[in-house]
């Protein structure tokens, strides 16, 4: 019997060792090596670049060389995938847009999306690691939030939809902070929607979006992840000389997240 015990006992502790094992050998350290934003007539995108390579400028300052070698600052899809595909250790590369455009006067739709990457031609595509608890805060300065609404696919491309331009408030998403705020819990889409109404005729809405994330593999044994990490982007509608919408969009500081 105490022989049984013991070779039952000795296979836990292999069986431990080899968990143990698996698990330091497939858990690799998430690093920020920097954000990329490309801005695009009323639209911006923020590509968000992980590494696992603890000399990560050298990657960053080859895009931000790419981005001097431009006219208007803004690296192109194509020339930022061939970056990206040079090194090996950037393992994950989320690209976070937002769009607006103006309905009357002093209204703006404003659509956001989040994806875990992007091919040559700018559509998304399944990618080794994932965003997850993708949750999205929106604050609005001069202006409220008359609408809010998680979008899905197939619904996506009706921005005009006109019962919801006419629809004042959703169940979920929240509108919150006398209608100066607005919360999305991306859970099961990617995709958001808001319209905020300017209420200064001085001042333009700024609009700031705040998304805090976790990331983790699609490979049950690769454990490399990160916890609550966070991008925030702030909009200030603006219009050129010409009269036509021009946004300025800045990127915030944040705080780093829980590795």
């Amino acid at each position: 019997m105490k022989i049984v015990i013991g070779i039952v006992l000795i296979a836990l502790v292999i069986m431990g060792l080899a968990a143990y094992l698996v698990l330091m050998l497939n858990a690799r350290e998430m690093i920020f090596c920097g954000d990329v934003k490309n801005d695009s007539g009323t639209a911006t995108a923020v590509t968000r670049v992980y590494t696992t390579d603890l000399s990560a400028n050298e990657t960053l300052s080859e895009i931000i060389v790419k981005m001097n070698e431009s006219q208007d600052g803004a690296v192109q899809v194509q020339d930022l995938t061939e970056v990206l595909a040079q090194y090996q250790n950037i393992i994950y590369a989320p690209v976070f847009t937002i769009t607006v455009q103006q309905v009357d006067t002093s209204t703006y739709v404003i659509n956001g999306s989040v994806y875990n990457g992007v091919d040559d031609n700018g559509d998304a595509v399944n990618t080794d690691y994932r965003y997850s608890g993708m949750n999205v805060s929106t604050v609005v300065t001069d202006g409220i939030v008359l609408a809010a609404q998680n979008v899905y696919d197939d619904v996506q491309q009706d921005e005009q939809d006109p019962a919801f331009i006419e629809r004042p408030r959703v169940i979920d998403p929240i509108v919150k902070g006398e209608a100066s705020e607005a919360a999305f819990s991306m859970q099961d889409c990617s995709s958001f929607r808001a319209i905020v109404h300017g209420t200064d005729a001085k001042k333009l809405p700024t609009v700031t979006f705040v998304y805090v994330y976790n990331v983790d593999s699609e490979n049950p044994l690769d454990f490399t992840s990160i916890s609550n990490d966070s991008l925030a982007v702030t909009m200030k509608i603006a219009f050129d000389d010409k009269g036509n919408l021009a946004p300025e969009y800045e990127l915030v500081k944040t705080t780093p997240a829980e590795e």
